[in-house]
């Protein structure tokens, strides 16, 4: 059902995470929508910053000068392109080897951070991927009608070619046969005269109401019997008659009161999350009460050393990690072990990225989560397996 794909989504993860080339850059930079900041370049100032310390350690790794500013070529013509920067997010994640650039504009905002491999860092974009919290955004004025599939972090225009896209579509006709029936003569001036009995107004709402209904049984049929929270995006008076005459089971109590006409998908999805926010994380809050039942079973894991081999094995449905922790090391894959390193070094890998790509690729879940909010409070890793 989904026709346009606005912001990162599954196929791109997969396509970042099969990626492996020796010279694999991924960086994440803090952006802003508007204000202060934007005027004052602020996202600019710190990716010029990052490429001074990418430049720095390509340098270390005996990459020429010259080398290492082609590598970074993209990088910095991204950084001087001012009007780049004022069409942003809450962040930026850029994706560099030796052949290309991918960037993604995302509702997340990062740390700044760079992480030189043979392979992406992908932890920071999970969020993206949890799809628990699906809820649907219909946009609506009486000449336009677009409908939304979201989650927090994404957003996705559906097929509506089925849907009447304006009032004409459905009482067409029948509104210019009244307007001709109201004309009843002229006068001296050569003016039409109207006669009627005051019914112009109670029609447009007969008419309107007839719309919606049309639109509303339309959406249903789409949804086809899915349940979760759907919020409108109109005026008030038509959300008023949208609310009293729509059939479906989940339609919020809030909604947007905006013309969908004035703003783009992703605001119209920013604002969406915040009329919503109450109704996210239960499928969350499932998993870690499910956890902390299991927590004294073999179902439950909390060291990196035995979660990785886990990860890589398909047997995490779901992995809860702290978002600013890191360990570094190598896996063994024939032996099925680890090597921890105390520090990022040029062949070593972030365990923690490591296990979360590879939980996410077996279909597992990812939950990237501050200290005091972790299954188990004073552990970086809890990981719930499938057996």
């Amino acid at each position: 059902m989904q026709t346009k794909s606005v912001i990162f989504n599954t196929e791109d993860f997969k396509q970042l995470a099969y990626t492996h080339e020796p010279l694999c850059l991924s960086v994440y930079v803090p952006a802003y929508r508007a204000g202060q900041e934007v005027k004052e370049q602020h996202a600019q100032i710190i990716l010029k910053n990052i490429i001074k310390q990418v430049r720095s350690e390509l340098l270390k790794r005996e990459l020429s000068e010259n080398d290492a500013d082609v590598y970074l070529r993209p990088l910095t013509t991204l950084m001087e392109d001012n009007e780049f920067w004022t069409d942003q997010s809450d962040g930026l994640a850029i994706f560099i080897t030796p052949n290309s650039i991918k960037k993604f504009k995302v509702p997340i905002h990062f740390a700044p951070y760079y992480y030189i491999a043979d392979h992406f860092y992908l932890k920071p974009l999970i969020p993206m991927l949890n799809n628990d919290d699906i809820f649907y955004i219909l946009a609506f004025n009486l000449d336009e009608v677009k409908l939304y599939e979201s989650t927090p972090y994404t957003i996705a225009e559906m097929d509506t070619s089925d849907v009447p896209q304006k009032l004409e579509d459905v009482v067409g006709n029948e509104t210019e046969q009244r307007h001709l029936q109201q004309r009843t003569g002229h006068d001296n001036s050569g003016n039409a005269i109207f006669h009627g009995h005051g019914g112009g107004k109670d029609d447009k709402q007969t008419e309107v109401k007839r719309f919606l209904r049309e639109v509303d049984k339309k959406i249903s049929g789409i949804l086809n019997g899915e349940s979760y929270p759907m919020i409108l995006a109109c005026d008030q008076q038509h959300y008023g008659i949208y609310k009293n005459i729509s059939g479906y089971s989940n339609l919020s109590k809030n909604h947007i009161p905006l013309n969908p006409k004035e703003i783009v998908p992703l605001d119209l999805h920013h604002e969406a999350t915040i009329y919503l926010q109450e109704e996210f994380g239960q499928t969350k809050t499932q998993k870690i009460n499910s956890f902390r039942q299991y927590s004294a079973t073999d179902k439950t894991l909390t060291e990196i050393e035995d979660i990785v081999p886990a990860a890589v094995n398909g047997q995490i449905d779901t992995l809860f990690i702290q978002p600013g922790k890191e360990t570094f090391g190598l896996f063994d894959k024939e032996n099925n072990t680890i090597i921890i390193d105390r520090e990022k070094q040029t062949q070593n890998a972030s365990l923690y990225n490591l296990a979360a790509v590879n939980t996410v690729l077996n279909n597992g879940k990812v939950y990237l989560l501050p200290q005091d909010k972790m299954p188990l409070h004073k552990t970086n890793a809890n990981a719930l397996l499938r057996y």
